[in-house]
């Protein structure tokens, strides 16, 4: 019986021992989930690779499939036949026909243009050209037809290029092709008989498949795109962000790109085209001849502010040590004439050159949300509000869901700044955590709490891009330019 007892003991003693080693390792492990934001930068960096590779197969694949078509053309007997009846006639061009011979013509036309859109429609266009560059016939009929490929006016195209100097099957990377009036590339097909160069067929396609490959949000987020770039560093891609499109017109920075297709593949922390800070992915991609990059990317202040919502406690505690140690350069300031007054519970709504103001926050939360030079909102929020967990009123949900339906478009949200003057950490937390839920990211929010303040005002002229708060420290006024907060993303310890 003793020694079942003391059985027992080890067995228990070796339990708790484990128990503590696990406990330990857990908060271990716990502690370095929390502060690890470069292993949550890695994390996402893996999921951007897996993107580009995934884009980059689907375009394999697509190229692949398009450049067997286009070989196919010269062995395909319907268009050599039809081509060799437009030599013959280019030789008799002059001559006036017999009515059968032209009902006839008309006829095998019809039948080559079924035969284009059952078999090549992944084509926009067939050009055939004879050995001496005469286009002699296109599937569209445009202003190209009857026209030299050789002349002058065609000499800085690259597909003039690639016929002058080329003989052999060849690809025409995109290029903004006049007579089409949009970007096309070309795979160029010689035709031979009996080794002797009868012409080429000249197979264009646009780029609107592979624009379409590109076209996704899915796994990227808010901010986040895939776009393919070429050898000149111009985007063969449309913006996810831009209305208009940007196939061979945007074009993206030297010092971004050239390094790029230097380093092949990697990681960069780089400011894009629309001034943003983003992490990317990329990897360049050869087809023939040309050389591609492709970039997977998502703005740093999406991943931080993702990274934010799980680690939120961290944050905080980052966020009141910073706030105790927050020094100031104050300002000289004169009132504004005509401004628009906000009082308690309210909404006041501004437009370019027009001023906004609002006193006495001293329980109560000011909130200042702008589009620069374009609008500007501000609230006065009573402790009844929902952001002091009381159920009164939510002016932040009411202002953001205005400003969601009426305002902007879903691309400008990241474009909105907001200025807090909350009177204690718990509300700022609060309206910060509702403007996080409702996407803002970390970097479009700068925060001021009351600390020494009897109350504060804020006063916005819309045009302007920073606002002036108005402190009174016992007896004494002083004017702060919100140019003097720091953005939270700036606080967050990392």
């Amino acid at each position: 019986m003793k020694k079942l007892g003391i059985l027992f003991l080890l067995i228990i003693t070796t339990l708790f021992i484990f128990s503590c080693n696990d406990y330990k390792h857990n908060k271990a492990t716990q502690k370095r989930e929390i502060i690890s934001f470069e292993n949550y930068k890695r994390n996402t960096l893996q999921s951007l690779d897996s993107i580009t590779i995934s884009q980059k197969n689907k375009l394999v694949q697509y190229l692949k499939t398009i450049r067997s078509l286009a070989s196919n053309a010269v062995k395909d007997k319907a268009l050599l036949s039809f081509f060799k009846q437009k030599i013959a006639f280019q030789k008799i061009k002059n001559k006036e026909l017999p009515k059968e011979i032209i009902e006839k013509a008309k006829s095998v036309e019809s039948n080559l243009i079924s035969h284009y859109i059952t078999n090549y429609n992944q084509f926009y266009n067939i050009l055939m050209i004879d050995a001496d560059g005469n286009i002699i016939y296109t599937i569209r009929k445009e202003k190209a037809l009857n026209q030299n490929i050789f002349d002058k006016k065609f000499a800085n195209t690259l597909l003039y290029k690639k016929l002058k100097n080329n003989t052999n099957e060849s690809f025409v990377d995109f290029q903004f092709y006049e007579i089409s009036n949009e970007p096309s590339a070309f795979f160029i097909e010689p035709i031979f008989e009996e080794n002797r160069l009868m012409g080429w067929f000249v197979l264009q396609f646009s780029i609107t498949k592979i624009n379409s490959i590109f076209d996704r949000s899915d796994k990227l987020g808010e901010t986040g795109e895939v776009i393919l770039v070429n050898k000149n560093h111009y985007m063969l891609t449309d913006s996810r962000f831009i209305p208009e499109s940007t196939i061979l017109k945007q074009q993206l920075a030297d010092n971004n790109i050239t390094e790029k297709f230097k380093l092949k593949e990697g990681h960069k922390t780089v400011t894009d085209y629309r001034g943003y800070k983003v992490i990317s992915s990329f990897k360049v991609f050869h087809f023939w001849d040309s050389e591609w990059l492709i970039i997977a990317k998502i703005n740093q202040a999406e991943v931080l502010t993702d990274y934010f919502k799980n680690h939120t406690a961290q944050f905080y505690n980052c966020l009141e040590s910073a706030l105790k140690s927050r020094k100031y350069e104050y300002m000289n300031f004169s009132p504004l004439p005509n401004q628009k007054e906000v009082n308690i519970d309210e909404i006041k709504r501004i437009e370019q050159s027009e001023t906004v103001h609002t006193k006495g926050l001293s329980t109560c939360t000011g909130l200042l949300v702008y589009l620069p030079n374009k609008f500007a909102y501000l609230a006065h929020i009573s402790p009844y509000d929902k952001i002091y967990n009381e159920t009164k009123t939510d002016i932040v949900g009411h202002l953001m869901n205005r400003i969601d339906y009426i305002e902007i478009s879903k691309a400008q949200k990241q474009l909105l700044k907001f200025i807090i003057v909350a009177p204690e950490i718990a509300t700022a937390k609060n309206i910060t955590n509702r403007l996080i839920n409702e996407g803002i990211f970390l970097n479009q929010i700068k925060l001021l709490t009351k600390g020494d303040n009897r109350s504060s005002e804020i006063t916005y002229q819309c045009g302007k891009s920073d606002a002036v708060i108005t402190m009174h420290i016992n007896d004494k006024v002083t004017y702060l330019s919100t140019s003097q907060i720091p953005e939270l993303d700036n606080e967050i310890c990392l």
